[in-house]
């Protein structure tokens, strides 16, 4: 008896195709060197489905950020979670917040980070007859991540979560304008509600 294989090529095949049309993903790496002997490695990468095929589209986008350095790792270089590019949830430290060491989980110099975002457009992005773009999406958000002084103690270190909903707005030249409200949360407590802002998509 022969057993024919073409059917079933021809279902994979489809799905490849399918998956290649609802699935687009970037990869960015970034590699600095300073004076002073220090490197610094940015590693992103991001998927994004499409879940529909209409004129008002939904997105699911996911993202995952590694940073890493070497070489004499000073202050001035520090890094921290809770502004609109990384853990969002969480008010902006100032000075006397890491001076206090009450949430040194915040600061560090090694990272590693993921987001997921469920896009809805409501207004659809257009040309207005003045030449400007106008739209509205909606986006619900989750973060979360560790940071670290070092790469070795990420491991042990509790994550930091944040979770909301924004939205955005396109502008020409900048992509688009954002705005979210966002709840952090760690070791089973949440932070009273922190309003955040940007210029383009976080990913």
């Amino acid at each position: 008896m022969c057993i024919s294989f073409r059917p079933l090529v021809h279902v994979v095949v489809q799905v490849v195709v399918l998956l290649l049309v609802r699935v687009g993903f970037r990869v960015v790496v970034h590699f600095l060197f300073f004076g002073g002997g220090i490197c610094f490695l940015c590693f992103l990468i991001c998927f994004f489905f499409k879940l529909n095929q209409f004129e008002k589209q939904s997105v699911l986008a996911l993202n995952g950020t590694v940073m890493r350095k070497w070489g004499k790792k000073e202050e001035v270089w520090l890094k921290y979670f809770g502004d609109s590019y990384t853990v969002r949830g969480w008010a902006l430290p100032n000075q006397k917040l890491y001076n206090s060491g009450d949430e040194s989980f915040r600061f560090g110099h090694e990272s590693a980070y993921a987001s997921v975002e469920l896009r809805k457009d409501i207004i659809p992005k257009y040309a207005t007859k003045y030449g400007t773009e106008f739209g509205l999406s909606l986006v619900a958000f989750y973060d979360v991540g560790m940071i670290a002084e070092d790469w070795d103690d990420l491991q042990n270190m509790k994550p930091m979560a944040g979770t909301g909903f924004g939205i955005r707005i396109p502008i020409p030249m900048v992509d688009a304008i954002r705005i979210d409200l966002g709840w952090g949360y760690r070791d089973g407590k949440w932070n009273s509600p922190t309003l955040h802002w940007g210029i383009q998509q976080k990913f």
